[in-house]
C-alpha cells in the first residue's frame, strides 16, 4: 500500500462526498494507532464553499483546499 501512495494535487469540484462515507471514514480512521493510544489528532470536515474559499486563503492560496470535496 506504501508504494502505491501517491499525492493529489488536484480534484474535481463538482464531486460531492455523501455524509455517510465521510462517517465511516472518521470512524475507521478513530481505530488507528497513536503513540500511547492518545489518538492527538482532530478533524474539521468543511462542506460550506464559503469557509473552503477562506481556509484556501489560510493555506497559502491553494486551489485544491476549495476544490476538494
Amino acid at each position: 500500500m506504501i508504494t502505491e501512495r501517491r499525492s493529489i494535487t488536484f480534484f474535481n469540484p463538482t464531486k460531492e462526498v455523501p455524509d455517510e462515507l465521510i462517517k465511516e471514514i472518521l470512524e475507521v480512521s478513530a481505530t488507528a494507532p497513536s503513540g500511547y493510544n492518545l489518538q492527538p489528532w482532530k478533524v474539521v470536515v468543511v462542506k460550506d464553499k464559503e469557509k473552503k474559499r477562506q481556509l484556501k486563503d489560510i493555506c497559502y492560496g491553494q486551489q485544491k483546499v476549495e476544490d476538494a470535496s
